[in-house]
């Protein structure tokens, strides 16, 4: 595996580069206009710029979560995934080499390649985890290699259909039923217990009796109340703490990390514990990273300290994260979703219809669920607007031949 803080797989490289310039002209040579604005919005009679493609393809490129630190340690609640042993794992995507409490140990039926299972609900958010759904986003259809869009997933037509949504379209005609089929990491008592049982597995997001939703919850260690309020599992250490994570699936679901902070700065130092803006503290702090465990957990409000106690990026010396307020919301028929202010495809929007929140739902596992995806999707949408005007070149970071 990687180093978690690989600066080469963070973003996946889409780099543009226009060649501007030109050589001396020799003497005697008359003089050039040069263009008084830029090339890549000059007229349609104008020659435009040459352009530089060039891909990351290495193997990280086929992950569905970024950035690489979603797989580092202490960003989801200590599990274990291994009947056999007693060691707890806290990073929030499953380790295939010593599962045996989910099988397969890989997930096949999602992911082309096969991807690890996800391990908690930060993996389900796009403020944490930025390759997850996120339903502020309108996600339209990739392009194929005629430039023509590829099928939005609407439920429509036998190529559209929510119970058949390609998992990779670019590389495989395989697919899933999302209606029944989206994955849930539940925590039961033990290692074997059936993940669909109420009385022997907890989900988050869910009271205790596993059937009523929270309205929120602090995913946090900070304390360990058997409701739900703060999350599964609630401990390590009993025969009944529910601390083995199993896999259930259903319709989909994601989590929105509401800030419990809001900070003065930009770097996230100097905060206040305050859902709202407050005076000075106006920027929100739905994710920080702190030098403990016990200040990345704390209830009460962290600031400053030298260095500082939390801050937004990691690095070696803040490795536990902090997480604001955990809300779920589960994708299911009757259901209508408020709050998508930026939301083209819902006609009544700031709220989406379930038809538009799933249809939303599938296009973003079809065309951008993982890093390449992403790519693929959108770099086909910007260059199929490109004539022969331009010049492009392609070139891959990870090129068999020079």
């Amino acid at each position: 595996m990687k180093h978690p803080y690989s600066a080469r797989s963070l973003i996946p490289a889409l780099v543009v580069a226009a060649a501007l310039g030109a050589s001396p002209a020799p003497a005697g040579a008359q003089s050039t206009d040069i263009s008084q604005v830029p090339l890549g919005t000059a007229s349609t009679t104008a020659v435009l710029p040459n352009l530089m493609f060039i891909l990351d393809d290495s193997g990280s490129m086929g992950r569905a979560w970024m950035p690489d630190n979603v797989d580092a340690n202490n960003t989801c609640k200590a599990y274990r995934n291994n009947s056999s042993g007693s060691t707890n794992r806290t990073n929030c995507i499953v380790d295939s080499g010593s599962v045996n409490t989910i099988s397969p140990s890989t997930d096949s039926v999602r992911h082309v390649p096969s991807l690890e299972w996800p391990a908690g609900p930060p993996y389900f958010a796009a403020q944490f985890n930025t390759m997850y759904y996120n339903p502020q986003i309108t996600y339209n259809p990739g392009k194929d290699g005629a430039g023509a869009e590829m099928p939005t997933y609407d439920n429509s037509a036998a190529d559209r259909m929510w119970n058949a949504v390609k998992i990779n379209p670019y590389v495989s005609t395989n697919t899933v039923d999302l209606t029944a089929q989206w994955p849930e990491p539940v925590f039961c008592d033990n290692s074997n217990d059936d993940p669909n049982s109420n009385a022997d597995c907890r989900r988050n997001g869910y009271d205790a009796a596993g059937t009523t939703l929270l309205a929120s919850f602090r995913y946090s260690s900070a304390a360990t109340p058997t409701d739900g309020t703060y999350g599964w599992p609630i401990a390590t250490g009993s025969s009944t703490d529910f601390r083995y994570i199993r896999m259930r699936f259903g319709t989909p679901h994601y989590f929105t990390i509401l800030p419990r902070e809001h900070c003065a700065d930009i770097n996230l130092t100097d905060c206040v514990l305050s859902a709202i803006p407050t005076g000075l503290h106006t920027i929100p702090a739905p994710v920080r990273y702190c030098t403990t465990g016990p200040l990345a957990n704390q209830d009460a409000a962290v600031t400053l300290g030298t260095p500082a106690s939390c801050q937004s990026k990691i690095d070696s010396g803040h490795q536990f994260v902090r997480y604001g307020t955990f809300v779920r919301t589960d994708i299911v028929s009757g259901a209508t979703f408020d709050g998508r202010p930026s939301r083209t495809d819902c006609a009544s929007k700031p709220v989406c219809s379930f038809n538009e929140e799933m249809t939303n739902f599938a296009n973003w596992f079809a065309y951008y669920h993982t890093r390449m995806q992403t790519m693929k999707s959108s770099a086909g949408r910007v260059f199929a607007t490109m004539d022969d005007r331009y010049r492009i070149g392609f070139v891959t970071i990870n090129a068999s031949n020079s």
